[in-house]
């Protein structure tokens, strides 16, 4: 049994070889969260995607934040101009889903320097049956995303 035990130890500690595996840099691309609930403010956060091996530091993530380009959101024939707003600056019930959005307690979240898109007009709030289309324009590239808020299913 000893052997068996032995043997064991020597073939955990044998395969403990580093392995880089060599991923090639590709161009930063864009990163779209965006999201509407019902009865809440449209919340896009952009962010420019990382390399693999970049630092993971918060500073990293921070700098990553895109705050230049132009959204906006349509509901049936109605356009809303997105603007970035401090986290902060935003109505306490936002700034409560960013939280669990980015899994951080409420009070650390007013220390994260991150422009968020929204819209403070009281007549833009997630509606039942509405369809809502988001369309970034960032770096001379257009993006969009179709969504429908369907009747919620108690549980």
């Amino acid at each position: 049994m000893r052997y068996f035990t032995f043997l064991f130890i020597i073939l955990l500690l044998a395969c403990s070889k580093e392995v880089k595996i060599d991923i090639p840099q590709e161009e930063a691309k864009i990163v779209i969260d965006g999201r509407i609930e019902l009865g809440g403010a449209p919340l896009v956060l952009l962010m420019q995607s990382q390399y693999l091996y970049s630092p993971t530091n918060l500073g990293a993530y921070f700098s990553s934040n895109i705050s230049n380009a132009n959204v906006t959101l349509v509901r049936d024939l109605d356009t809303f101009s997105l603007s970035p707003y401090l986290i902060s600056e935003l109505p306490l019930q936002s700034q409560i889903t960013l939280a669990e959005q980015l899994n951080v307690e409420l009070n650390e979240l007013a220390f994260f320097p991150l422009k968020v898109y929204s819209s403070l007009d009281p007549n833009l709030v997630g509606a039942v049956g509405q369809t809502y289309t988001l369309n970034v324009q960032y770096d001379n590239q257009t993006y969009s995303a179709t969504t429908k808020l369907l009747v919620p299913v108690g549980l």
